[in-house]
């Protein structure tokens, strides 16, 4: 169980949602680490997170939702002990995922 709890997806509750730029579609999950942006299908590896500590507000109105950071910080590739970091975690990620264990 421990491992699992170390996985950056456990106990989160996911959203589809579009970029209002790029009009990407994305995946969002909400946890207790933070918000973690996914490519659709993908939740091995988010493409950008902010942990809650990070986090000034959350803006939603009508379809917009928002995120005001306290710093102009954007999470994006930098090692965080939120993430999976050992090749076991990587594989029960992958295992979770797999549509086949669902």
């Amino acid at each position: 169980m421990q491992i699992v709890e170390r996985c950056a997806t456990y106990g989160s509750r996911f959203y589809c949602v579009r970029d209002g730029v790029t009009d990407e579609q994305l995946t969002i999950a909400v946890n207790s680490r933070g918000i973690f942006v996914y490519n659709v299908g993908d939740f091995l590896e988010p493409v950008q997170w902010f942990e809650w500590k990070d986090l000034d507000n959350l803006f939603y109105k009508e379809t917009e939702f928002i995120l005001g950071l306290k710093q102009r910080k954007m999470m994006g590739n930098r090692p965080n002990s939120c993430l999976i970091t050992s090749e076991k975690d990587v594989e029960l990620q992958k295992a979770v995922n797999d549509p086949t264990t669902k």
